[in-house]
C-alpha cells in the first residue's frame, strides 16, 4: 500500500489505519479466506509477504495482527521483542496466532513475557483451522482493546501539551508550575495503572470466552460436523445422524444465546440495576450452584447506565469469585442508596455508632451506591495477597471516584464492599446517558 492511500491516524485512534487487521499467513492457501471471514464482518484486513513488511507497515498504525505459527520464527521473534521495547507506555499490540500445533512448542514465544500481567497478555493463540465465529469475535474484542489503547495515547499526549505549556509560563508561575507538573505526573502514573487494570479485565473475559468457544461451542460442532460426514459417506446412518446434527445445533444456538445474554443482559438497560442483580443471582445459581441471598433497599435505584453497568459487572466479578476460591455454596449481596445526610446504615463494613447516641452523619454532600457481597468461606489474607481481581476491581472503582473495602481473614469468610458516588454531574437521566 502506498502512503498515498493510506489514511492517517485522527487524534481520536478511531482512522482507518489504526483499525486495520494485518495478515501474516504463510503456511495456508492464498485463497482469501481468513481475509474474506473478516472483510464480510466489517473488518479492514490486509495480507503482507513476510516479516520485514509487516513491521513496515506497523510504523503507518494497526488495530491487530493475525499471523499463522509458521511465521513465528527465532528471526522473527527476536524482531518483535527489539520492536516490543521500543513501544510507547500506552502501546500494547494484539497478536492472534493460528497454530496446528501446542502453543509451548512454538519457538521463542516464551521470551516474549506476553502472558505476564504487566504487559496485559495480548497474545491470543487460536487452534486452526478457527470457526469464523471464533475469529471474528477474537478480533473484534483485540480491536476494542486497542481503541482504549488509543483514547489513553491522546489523553498522555493531552497531559504532555498541557506540561509544555505550564513550563513556558511567566517566571513568576514557574514555582507553582513545578508543583502541579508533580501531580500532573501522578495522575498520569494513575491513568496508566487503570489503563492496564481495564486492559487486564478485558482480557480476564476474553479469556473466558476463548474457553467457552473452545472447550464447549468448538466441541458441540465438530460432533455435529462428524455426524455430517458419516451421513455423506453412509446413507444408512441418516435416520440416526441427521437427528443429532438438529439436536447439535440446539445446542450451540443456546450456547451462544446464552454467552450473549451473560456478557449484556437486556434486563440491565430495560429494567435496572436492582432487576439485573436478581437475574445474576439466578443466573450464578443455575450455572454454578451458588445460593445468592439478594437484600435490596426499596429505593436502589441507579439511573445513570454507565455506572450501572460498572457496578453490575463487579457483582459478577465478586460472586465468581466465591464460586472459585470461597469452597462455599452460598453468598448474600446487600445493595442500598447511602444517601447524603443520611444515617451511616448499621451492618455494612466501616458502620461505627456514635458514642453520644446520635445518627451518624454524611459530610461529603453526596449520595452514594454501596453494595456488599459476603461469604463465609475460607477467606484469606487482604494484606498478603493482590489476587482474585480484586486489584482490578479497586482501580475501575478509582474511575468513578469510589471505592473497595475488603475484611477477610484464613477460615473467616470474605466481605468486599463496593462505594461509588451518585452526583447531579454523573446521575443525569437515562436519555442522556451515553
Amino acid at each position: 500500500m502506498s502512503s498515498s492511500s493510506r489514511s492517517t491516524e485522527s487524534t481520536s485512534g478511531t482512522a482507518t489505519s489504526s483499525e486495520r487487521v494485518l495478515l501474516l499467513l504463510p503456511g495456508i492457501s492464498r485463497e482469501p479466506t481468513i481475509e474474506a471471514i473478516l472483510s464480510r464482518a466489517g473488518f479492514a484486513a490486509e495480507h503482507v509477504d513476510s516479516v520485514e513488511t509487516l513491521y513496515g507497515e506497523l510504523r503507518h498504525g494497526a488495530g491487530v495482527v493475525v499471523v499463522t505459527d509458521e511465521a513465528v520464527t527465532e528471526e522473527a521473534v527476536q524482531l518483535l521483542v527489539r520492536t516490543l521495547n521500543r513501544r510507547p507506555p500506552w502501546s500494547n499490540l494484539p497478536i492472534i496466532v493460528l497454530t496446528r500445533r501446542q502453543p509451548q512448542s512454538l519457538p521463542g514465544l516464551g521470551a516474549l513475557d506476553l502472558f505476564m500481567s504487566d504487559t496485559g497478555g495480548n497474545l491470543t493463540i487460536l487452534e486452526y483451522p478457527v470457526h469464523p465465529v471464533t475469529l471474528t469475535s477474537v478480533v473484534q474484542s483485540a480491536l476494542r482493546a486497542r481503541r482504549r489503547q488509543y483514547q489513553v495515547r491522546d489523553l498522555l499526549q493531552g497531559l504532555e501539551e498541557k506540561n509544555a505549556a505550564l513550563a513556558a509560563s511567566e517566571d513568576a508561575l514557574r514555582e507553582a508550575n513545578a508543583t502541579l507538573e508533580e501531580r500532573v505526573e501522578e495522575r498520569t502514573r494513575q491513568v496508566q495503572e487503570l489503563a492496564m487494570a481495564v486492559t487486564a479485565a478485558e482480557q480476564r473475559e476474553r479469556n473466558r470466552i476463548s474457553h467457552i468457544l473452545h472447550d464447549h461451542l468448538q466441541q458441540i460442532i465438530h460432533s455435529a460436523k462428524m455426524w455430517a460426514e458419516l451421513a455423506v459417506s453412509d446413507p444408512d446412518t441418516r435416520g440416526e445422524g441427521l437427528p443429532r446434527i438438529v439436536e447439535l445445533l440446539d445446542e450451540a444456538l443456546e450456547t451462544t444465546r446464552s454467552l450473549t445474554v451473560e456478557l449484556n443482559p437486556p434486563v440491565l438497560d430495560t429494567d435496572g440495576l436492582a432487576e439485573a442483580l436478581t437475574w445474576l443471582a439466578d443466573h450464578v445459581s443455575e450455572r454454578h450452584g451458588l445460593d445468592v441471598q439478594l437484600d435490596i433497599g426499596d429505593d436502589f435505584v441507579v439511573s445513570h447506565r454507565d455506572l450501572r453497568t460498572l457496578l453490575f459487572q463487579l457483582v459478577r466479578e465478586l460472586l465468581f469469585n466465591v464460586v472459585k476460591h470461597a469452597g462455599v455454596d452460598s453468598a448474600r449481596v446487600r445493595a442500598m442508596i447511602d444517601k447524603a445526610g443520611d444515617p451511616s446504615p448499621a451492618g455494612f463494613p466501616g458502620h461505627t455508632a456514635p458514642t453520644d447516641g446520635r445518627a451518624a452523619e454524611r459530610t461529603d454532600g453526596a449520595s452514594r451506591v454501596r453494595i456488599v457481597v459476603e461469604d463465609e468461606g475460607e477467606g484469606f489474607d487482604p494484606n498478603a495477597q493482590n489476587g482474585h481481581g480484586l486489584t482490578s476491581i479497586r482501580r475501575r472503582l478509582d474511575l468513578v471516584g469510589g471505592t473497595c473495602r475488603i475484611e477477610s481473614s484464613p477460615g473467616e469468610g470474605t466481605t468486599v464492599m463496593i462505594e461509588a458516588p451518585i452526583s447531579p454531574s454523573t446521575e443525569r437521566p437515562e436519555s442522556d446517558a451515553g
